[in-house]
């Protein structure tokens, strides 16, 4: 038997959406059907790899707030990397 996934959003990752909240309620229906009954081999397969060299200062400020946690943030902050917000 596999696993079931469970889909979560962090808080504030849809703080730039622009649009309606029953285009915000879409959008999430539309990913968590996105992933419904998928392995995560399929999962995986689905995914792109993410160059960081690509990405620019504020996408590198976003991914690394979506990934560490308070201390480390205020390590980078203190290295000079923006912040956009603080975590609750």
């Amino acid at each position: 038997m596999t696993k079931e996934i469970k889909i979560q959003f962090a808080p504030g990752c849809f703080d730039n959406f622009e649009g309606s909240q029953e285009e915000l309620d879409g959008l999430i229906a539309e990913i968590q059907q996105m992933f419904e009954g998928k392995t995560p081999e399929e999962i995986e397969a689905m995914s792109n790899r993410i160059n960081p060299d690509d990405l620019s200062e504020e996408e590198l400020a976003q991914l690394a707030e979506a990934m560490l946690d308070e201390e480390e943030l205020d390590e980078l902050e203190q290295m000079g990397m923006p912040r956009k917000r603080k975590l609750q």
